[in-house]
């Protein structure tokens, strides 16, 4: 009879768990997108910008990006006298310092650098290049990038204007109307748009080290807390060490001529080795609300697959599912359709059906394999 009674209060507390998830997730995420629409979109109305900028990119293997990169560097509206680019060499099979294009290559102020052999990683290469240079701002992006041609301007005359000590840009994959192009777009956008909407709050917690700017005083005041014996995370870790002194500021860039356009991944191997080398740092976070975010993220989707099988067995009735999908629909579209309209990408909702079905076991995929502690990027396997 006892063991009775403790089966029957453990199916009664079922319902009222999942319905705490679920309105901690829509309350979380109401507010992210009240943060996303109370940030304003830049105008770049400076008359007169004087900063000077280092463009700073870690590269291994990527002739064919570099190049892509260069050629769109070189179109820059900004004086080329106030900027420099420097490519960081991590032990390419073919040093770039070597390679035709990139020995003729337009941009004018072009230094390429290469690691020691005791150096290695995309953090030590940022680190080098950080230390290289005497300007004012370093600007961080990836050889994979296309940036537009007012893409230097627009962060030359925010820094001028607001005198911030980080300033998080903005990211984006090109528009690709097939399912999985579409997927990926997707899931991508949502991280870009709560970090931003998270920063807007005053409580930044992810940023994109393809789109990214600080001050390089204090960039090298705390490069010894991006954890360079990590492979990635440079971007985060490195946020996450400037919010906790009060006197770092750091702000958001909206402003679509200062966006950065990534590639999408080449395939769906590609995409989940990404995500899961993303999701293998996040065991080294210590920032409370980023790891408040990700335990709400996968409590919901652990939920609704917990509410699927349920079901399906006859432990519980369907209600527990349908309710736990009808607020993720609505926290997940109010703040995607808010986003993705700056992104030009609202055609994206359609897919959100499918994709809020599909999501709980990807998200279940990511999580066991990162807790594997391996992975292969740029051919070397961590």
């Amino acid at each position: 009879m006892a063991i009775a009674q403790i089966n029957s209060t453990g199916l009664e507390l079922i319902p009222i768990v999942f319905y705490s998830v679920y309105l901690i997730y829509l309350l979380t995420f109401l507010l992210i997108f009240r943060g996303w629409l109370q940030i304003p979109v830049f105008s770049n109305t400076s008359l007169r910008i004087t900063v000077r900028i280092s463009v700073i990119v870690a590269a291994r293997n990527e002739e064919d990006n570099l190049l892509r990169l260069l050629d769109c560097l070189s179109r820059q509206d900004y004086p080329e006298e106030r900027f420099e680019v420097i490519i960081v060499d991590d032990h390419s099979d073919i040093p770039i310092e070597q390679l035709t294009g990139i020995r003729t290559s337009p941009v004018k102020n072009l230094k390429i650098l290469s690691l020691d052999e005791s150096q290695h990683g995309k953090k030590q290469a940022l680190i080098k290049g950080a230390r290289a240079v005497d300007n004012e701002l370093l600007l961080f992006t990836d050889a994979d990038c296309l940036p537009g041609p007012n893409w230097l301007s627009s962060f030359a005359a925010f820094y001028e204007e607001k005198k911030t000590d980080m300033i998080i840009g903005l990211v984006d994959y090109p528009e690709d109307l097939c399912i999985p192009g579409g997927f990926y777009r997707l899931d991508f956008l949502s991280m870009i748009i709560t970090g931003a909407g998270t920063a807007s709050l005053g409580h930044p917690t992810l940023c994109n080290g393809a789109n990214l700017a600080i001050r390089r005083e204090v960039y090298l005041n705390y490069s010894d807390r991006i954890r360079p014996e990590i492979p990635s995370g440079d971007d985060i870790f490195l946020l996450h060490s400037l919010k906790k002194s009060p006197y770092n500021e750091i702000k958001i860039l909206k402003n679509r001529e200062a966006l950065i356009k990534t590639d999408l991944p080449g395939s769906l191997h590609e995409f989940l080795s990404q995500r899961i080398r993303w999701a293998s740092k996040s065991k080294y976070y210590y920032d409370r609300l980023t790891i408040f975010l990700g335990i709400i993220v996968i409590l919901m989707n652990m939920c609704l697959l917990s509410g699927a099988v349920s079901f399906l067995t006859g432990i519980t009735g369907i209600n527990l599912l349908l309710i736990g999908l009808v607020v993720k629909i609505i926290a997940d579209s109010l703040l995607l359709g808010a986003g993705l309209g700056f992104f030009k990408g609202r055609i994206l909702l359609i897919l959100l059906p499918i994709v809020e079905i599909l999501y709980p076991f990807y998200i279940l995929y990511v999580l066991i394999a990162s807790s594997l502690n391996h992975y292969t990027w740029k051919k070397r396997e961590y």
